[in-house]
């Protein structure tokens, strides 16, 4: 092969490499391309479902959030039930208690003999038919009739 053979061959290998190093240049640049464009998607789609979680979270958050005060609610109405029963019931105690000392005392008597008497006034019959505890029977004789006819100022049709 003679020097000019020799040249044209060197010419044309460079040609070759030039187009094989561009064309792997190409295919490296093409390569890189759907690389970042796949990273790029990936991110995407990992930003879209990581939005789709917190979403989640935060609705499971928002319902437990609700039921955790809807349950603390109940038990606070529970406690304020149970708090104004146990207080009705140790206000029904003493006036039981009061009502039963009362019943004991030398008022009572007074009392009674005044609450008859001021019923009788306000109903304004001629004839009247008190119902009275057989704890208080004592109480209702002549002489306690008397006294009520006395002070509601009724005939003596009453009582």
């Amino acid at each position: 092969m003679n020097n000019t053979q020799y040249e044209n061959a060197e010419v044309i290998l460079k040609g070759i490499r030039d187009e094989a190093d561009k064309e792997a240049q190409r295919i490296i640049e093409d390569a890189k391309k759907t690389a970042e464009k796949i990273v790029s998607d990936a991110k995407e789609k990992g930003e879209a479902r990581k939005s789709e979680i917190l979403a989640e979270a935060k609705m499971e958050i928002s319902e437990m959030s609700g039921k955790f005060f809807s349950s603390v609610n109940i038990k606070k109405k529970k406690i304020i039930l149970n708090a104004r029963k146990k207080f009705f019931e140790k206000l029904m105690e003493e006036v039981k208690r009061k009502f039963f000392d009362m019943r004991r005392s030398e008022e009572y008597r007074s009392f009674l003999k005044k609450a008859v008497a001021e019923g009788i006034r306000v109903v304004g019959k001629k004839e009247m038919v008190v119902f009275y505890s057989a704890a208080d029977k004592k109480f209702f004789d002549e002489n306690f009739l008397l006294e009520i006819k006395s002070e509601s100022n009724a005939g003596d049709e009453a009582v």
